[in-house]
Protein backbone atom coordinates (compact mmCIF):
# COMPACT_ATOMS: atom_id res chain seq x y z
CA UNK A 1 0.00 0.00 0.00
CA UNK A 2 1.20 3.30 -0.85
CA UNK A 3 -0.31 6.73 1.35
CA UNK A 4 0.07 10.12 0.90
CA UNK A 5 -0.05 12.33 4.11
CA UNK A 6 1.68 14.71 5.91
CA UNK A 7 2.69 14.69 10.12
CA UNK A 8 0.07 17.30 10.99
CA UNK A 9 -2.79 15.65 9.34
CA UNK A 10 -5.27 14.19 11.77
CA UNK A 11 -6.75 12.59 9.47
CA UNK A 12 -3.98 11.06 7.82
CA UNK A 13 -2.74 10.13 11.61
CA UNK A 14 -6.09 8.18 12.09
CA UNK A 15 -5.23 6.00 8.81
CA UNK A 16 -1.48 5.33 9.84
CA UNK A 17 -2.43 4.27 13.13
CA UNK A 18 -4.97 1.49 11.33
CA UNK A 19 -2.20 0.37 9.16
CA UNK A 20 -0.14 -0.08 12.41
CA UNK A 21 -2.70 -1.59 14.26
CA UNK A 22 -3.30 -3.74 11.96
CA UNK A 23 0.42 -4.44 10.54
CA UNK A 24 0.17 -3.42 6.90
CA UNK A 25 3.17 -2.57 5.69
CA UNK A 26 2.44 0.78 3.69
CA UNK A 27 5.16 3.65 2.23
CA UNK A 28 3.98 6.80 3.13
CA UNK A 29 4.78 9.44 0.57
CA UNK A 30 4.71 12.93 2.77
CA UNK A 31 3.40 16.00 1.28
CA UNK A 32 4.84 19.80 1.95
CA UNK A 33 1.65 21.75 3.08
CA UNK A 34 3.23 24.56 4.28
CA UNK A 35 4.60 25.09 0.65
CA UNK A 36 1.76 23.73 -1.67
CA UNK A 37 2.34 20.37 -2.26
CA UNK A 38 -1.39 19.33 -2.05
CA UNK A 39 -2.58 22.18 -4.88
CA UNK A 40 0.39 20.49 -7.66
CA UNK A 41 -1.27 19.08 -10.69
CA UNK A 42 0.50 15.65 -9.99
CA UNK A 43 -1.09 15.43 -6.56
CA UNK A 44 -4.43 17.02 -7.93
CA UNK A 45 -4.40 14.00 -10.23
CA UNK A 46 -4.69 11.55 -7.25
CA UNK A 47 -7.20 13.21 -4.93
CA UNK A 48 -8.93 16.24 -6.61
CA UNK A 49 -9.99 17.48 -3.33
CA UNK A 50 -6.13 18.32 -2.63
CA UNK A 51 -6.53 16.81 0.42
CA UNK A 52 -5.01 14.00 2.33
CA UNK A 53 -4.66 11.01 3.09
CA UNK A 54 -4.79 9.37 0.23
CA UNK A 55 -4.09 5.57 -0.17
CA UNK A 56 -3.28 3.15 -2.80
CA UNK A 57 -4.27 -0.36 -2.59
CA UNK A 58 -2.45 -2.15 -5.97
CA UNK A 59 -3.55 -0.74 -9.17
CA UNK A 60 -7.06 0.43 -7.82
CA UNK A 61 -8.32 4.09 -7.38
CA UNK A 62 -7.53 5.96 -4.54
CA UNK A 63 -9.45 6.06 -1.32
CA UNK A 64 -9.63 9.73 -0.24
CA UNK A 65 -11.44 10.38 2.58
CA UNK A 66 -10.04 8.70 6.05
CA UNK A 67 -13.28 7.18 7.69
CA UNK A 68 -13.87 5.67 4.32
CA UNK A 69 -10.15 4.06 4.38
CA UNK A 70 -10.46 2.50 8.38
CA UNK A 71 -14.12 0.94 6.82
CA UNK A 72 -12.11 -0.50 3.82
CA UNK A 73 -9.29 -1.67 5.92
CA UNK A 74 -11.27 -3.36 8.64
Amino acid sequence: MKMYGNWRSAAAFRVRIALNLKGIAYKEVFLDLDSGDQHKPDFLAINPQGAVPALFDGDGPPLTQSLAILDYLE
